[in-house]
């Protein structure tokens, strides 16, 4: 019995010690701000499931699918090299380089990819449904403002302004939420595209007020080719890496719309993603505090195993606690909150639940290869999780149609956790080779 009484003891001191360390970096700060994010992306789902139809619902997220993808191919990496690179003992001036550069790329790509989204949209090629080309010639212009603000606030993550960046996004996203939640009751599915543009647009520009001292030099920077080399190499990799990984958690709403006819059943679909998405934020948060530390002892491997090893034992603990409490509550919080009708989305729910818990074991070694610069690994990964995820959809969709995205994205993040091994340690074992003949 003392044995017994001692490990409980220890638990509690660990349990305590471990909410301290949480708390120190800033990981609520960065996880409310996550959260409103999240909330203004979908602006207010909730209202919405009361002001919009199921199947608005369903479209929408299609929308925010094809969106997605096309935010990554605009923004070219060069968020995740700027976390990578600015997260490093680099200099003030070096720094500001990295940003200027990632900038200048993002804006002209992202618009770029604005203008041949807009196209295929307008010629009907988006989609094999009109009324989700047509919403996509407004939406698409919301990609600009994504792209530019996702890179300062990876900026502001690198440089551990973490209070900072929670301020900014909690306020901005906000503004989006409550706009949106008005357009959408007062003018409907169309209202609500158009704010969500407009708002979007506005709070990039404060976003750029803020950081205006460090964007003086925009138009009079230069690059240098011997910083931007490994720069541009990891952006560029990063975007395909990036891309991989939302392929990983959209295809399955792009391959619904396209293989079944079932819209209302897209919507319920949506809703349960919806919730399992602002559940990502909580382990997503706790990956984001990791970057700077695993970044600063990027030489160091085992520092770098150290970092991780302590950084996915709370990863563990945190996430088996909230998967096993949202299970028990899911079932009775959903429908008083989106009302009965949506009752439908909780078989979907589970499954995407448990794919989100599995994401999690894994999902620490992807970020420590991202961020001591190895991200091949987290490429090669994605490239063997897509073809996967492409296949079971494809088999279970087939089968058991929307169920069957679900079964196939759980399914999927299951075979994941032991490719992600497998390259983790590839990647690894090369690291510690090199250092040896440095």
């Amino acid at each position: 019995m003392k044995h017994v009484s001692d490990v409980m003891i220890k638990m509690r001191v660990d349990i305590f010690a471990f909410w301290k360390k949480v708390i120190a970096v800033g990981f609520f700060h960065l996880l409310s701000a996550n959260l409103f994010i999240q909330l203004a992306g979908f602006s207010g789902q909730i209202f919405l499931t009361r002001w919009l139809t199921v199947e608005e619902i369903g479209r929408l997220k299609v929308l925010q699918s094809f969106t997605a993808i096309f935010v990554l191919l605009a923004t070219m990496g060069m968020n995740t090299a700027i976390l990578q690179k600015c997260a490093e003992q680099a200099t003030v001036e070096l720094k500001n380089l990295y940003l200027l550069t990632g900038i200048k790329i993002s804006l002209y790509c992202s618009v770029l990819v604005t203008i041949v989204v807009f196209i295929l949209a307008d010629i009907q090629f988006i989609s094999n449904n009109p009324l989700i080309n047509q919403a996509m010639k407004t939406y698409c212009l919301i990609v600009p403002s994504m792209v530019i603000n996702g890179v300062l606030v990876v900026y502001w993550q690198a440089l551990k302004k973490v209070k900072l960046l929670s301020k900014v996004q909690i306020s901005s996203r906000l503004i989006v939420l409550i706009i949106g939640m008005i357009s959408a009751f007062f003018f409907h599915f169309q209202g609500y595209i158009i704010s969500l543009v407009l708002t979007n647009f506005v709070t990039v520009l404060l976003c750029l007020y803020i950081v205006r001292n460090d964007l003086k030099d925009f138009f009079r920077v230069k690059m240098e080719w011997i910083y931007m080399k490994g720069f541009l190499k990891l952006g560029m990799f990063a975007c395909l890496t990036n891309l991989l990984g939302q392929l990983l958690s959209t295809i399955n709403i792009i391959m619904v719309s396209y293989m079944t006819t079932a819209k209302s059943e897209l919507g319920y679909y949506s809703v349960a993603q919806l919730i399992v998405s602002a559940l990502m934020m909580i382990p997503q948060s706790f990956n984001g505090i990791m970057i700077p530390y695993i970044s600063e002892k990027s030489k160091d491997i085992k520092s770098v195993e150290s970092i991780l090893k302590k950084y996915r034992k709370r990863m563990f603990l945190l996430m088996t606690a909230i998967t096993l409490i949202v299970s028990c509550i899911i079932p009775i919080v959903l429908p008083f909150v989106f009302g009965e009708v949506y009752r439908a989305s909780i078989n979907y729910f589970y499954f995407l639940l448990a794919g989100l818990y599995f994401w999690s074991l894994y999902s620490p070694k992807g970020i420590t290869m991202m961020s001591i610069g190895k991200v091949e690994g987290n490429f090669y990964t994605g490239i063997v999780a897509v073809i996967v995820n492409v296949v079971l959809n494809y088999i279970f969709i087939k089968e058991y149609g929307v169920l069957g995205a679900a079964i196939a994205s759980s399914t999927t993040y299951f075979v994941t956790i032991f490719v992600n091994h497998f390259f983790y340690r590839m990647i690894i074992r090369k690291a510690v080779r090199s250092m040896k003949y440095e």
